[in-house]
């Protein structure tokens, strides 16, 4: 409301309500984010000085300088002005993937490795509860300049006194707020139910009675091997890190992402943690030198001979405390009445034109096998099984064709991983091949740029499909490369 020269404005009723919410923070969100920053500050001083000539030529009138200067002298009066208290859920994780760009890097691979153990162990939070008071203003005079200061030195106090939260979630604790939190609704629930059945009567006091030891039972159990649970998960997370294995870190955290509802099934996740642990270790000691020399020669010879004995001693140790860290999640599962709610089909596939189309089971499944591969910057266009049990398959991207098998010693562990893989930009061409036969064929060239060809095995009755699919994707990132380069 506007009064009398127009030098005053006034706000009878000024309220905000903000519900609750979640944020989720890990490191490969924050790293896209100040790779993204730091792409947008990448500028030559022409493009700098271009820029400012045009927001300048854009700038209305009452968007000057002098206007705002002006404007930040107003002085409004607020009858009731009320920001709502705000709650909030934070998560917090700074686990970085095989393919992430890492936040902060070292020349030195031990120094980063340590460095990135002790900062995922302590800052890994779930679900800490931030709650921050009302903000109240009545009968003011103020500025907006003056406005902004008081909420914003209002809320920093807030935070600051929220701080201890922080502490109190930390999973390497075992997230002592949550067990506190657990024990006090549990005891609450012990007299609460059995009061609410004896206003009804005996037969609904017996009843609450038990419903009320229930709850806390469930509760003091699920508390306490809840934080079993979280300080052998923030040990065993520690221990995979000293491994300075990317791939094994990266399955771990696949594997430990999805929590054991109930005893059989933490009993199994943490036997199959453990078989990976002891065979990763076991074989490490062959594959890491191999894999050494295949990326660096010689020098990588070494480094792999010192990671392959690392992971002879840590992968083992790292598999029994995932064991207990597993079952004593499932115990707390068993113990929780919770509801879970899970997926009930596969995700969607959105290709990398971006439409959306209707839901096809066949190529959601495809997409799960392409994600199991932890390919992030490759987009499904298509695939077909290439085996009668689908444990082979030949996946068409927005970047090439991969061909993945789900491979084993023990039925229970299997999992899908990279046979080969043909990026687009070193293939030539996709021929025509016989129609009666198992062949399809690739012409490439290989790492010295030398053209080659290479033939995959194929029922004959997938091959005009994958053909059609692998094609088009071909056709489209050639079209993309030469869109780029012009």
């Amino acid at each position: 409301m506007q009064r009398g020269s127009g030098q005053l404005i006034l706000f009878k009723y000024f309220k905000v309500l903000v519900q609750e919410f979640s944020i989720k923070l890990d490191a490969t969100f924050l790293g896209a984010l100040l790779i993204f920053f730091k792409g947008n500050q990448i500028k030559t001083q022409v493009q700098q000085y271009l820029d400012m000539d045009v927001e300048l030529a854009q700038t209305q009138l009452a968007d000057t300088e002098a206007v705002q200067i002006a404007r930040g002298t107003q002085r409004h009066y607020y009858q009731d002005l009320n920001f709502g208290p705000i709650k909030m859920l934070l998560s917090l994780s700074l686990s970085r993937g095989a393919n992430d760009d890492p936040l902060l890097q070292t020349d030195n691979t031990f120094v980063d490795g340590i460095t990135q153990t002790l900062g995922v162990v302590l800052t890994e939070q779930h679900d800490t509860c931030i709650k921050l008071s009302y903000f109240e203003r009545k009968n003011r005079f103020m500025t907006v300049k003056q406005l902004q200061n008081q909420a914003q030195k209002f809320y920093t106090n807030q935070v600051v006194r929220q701080f201890y939260y922080f502490f109190a979630n930390l999973d390497a604790l075992g997230n002592p707020q949550k067990l506190f939190l657990g024990f006090k609704e549990g005891g609450t629930d012990l007299f609460y139910e059995p009061y609410q059945g004896a206003i009804l009567g005996p037969a609904e006091f017996v009843e609450g009675l038990g419903l009320g030891v229930k709850s806390l039972g469930s509760h003091a159990i699920g508390g306490v091997f809840g934080v079993a649970s979280s300080v052998t998960a923030s040990a065993g997370q520690a221990i995979a890190y000293l491994s300075f294995d990317e791939k094994h870190k990266q399955d771990r955290r696949n594997d430990m992402r999805d929590k054991p509802q109930h005893v059989g099934q933490g009993l199994t996740k943490g036997f199959k943690r453990f078989g990976s642990g002891l065979l990763g270790g076991v074989t490490g000691v062959v594959t890491q030198p191999m894999e050494g020399v295949k990326k660096d020669g010689a020098k990588g010879l070494f480094t792999g001979i010192g990671k392959g004995a690392a992971g002879l001693v840590v992968k083992p140790v790292g598999g029994v405390v995932d064991l207990a860290s597993n079952t004593f999640e499932g115990i707390r599962g068993s113990a929780d009445d919770a509801v879970v709610v899970g997926l009930l089909r596969t995700p969607r596939v959105v290709r990398s034109d971006t439409l959306v189309r209707p839901y096809d089971s066949y190529e959601a499944s495809g997409n799960a096998i392409l994600a199991a591969l932890q390919k992030p910057s490759h987009r499904y266009d298509g695939h077909v099984l290439t085996h009668k049990n689908g444990k082979s398959a030949i996946i068409v991207t927005d970047k090439g064709l991969i061909h993945a098998e789900k491979r084993a010693l023990v039925q229970a562990f299997d999992r899908w991983e990279v046979v080969s893989m043909f990026l687009f930009r070193d293939i030539r061409d996709i021929p025509e091949t016989a129609p009666d036969d198992d062949q399809f064929k690739i012409d490439s060239f290989n790492d010295k740029k030398q053209p080659v060809s290479k033939v995959l095995t194929v029922p004959a009755a997938n091959k005009p499909f994958l053909r059609q699919r692998a094609l088009q994707s071909f056709e489209s990132f050639k079209k993309m490369k030469a869109n780029n380069a012009s």
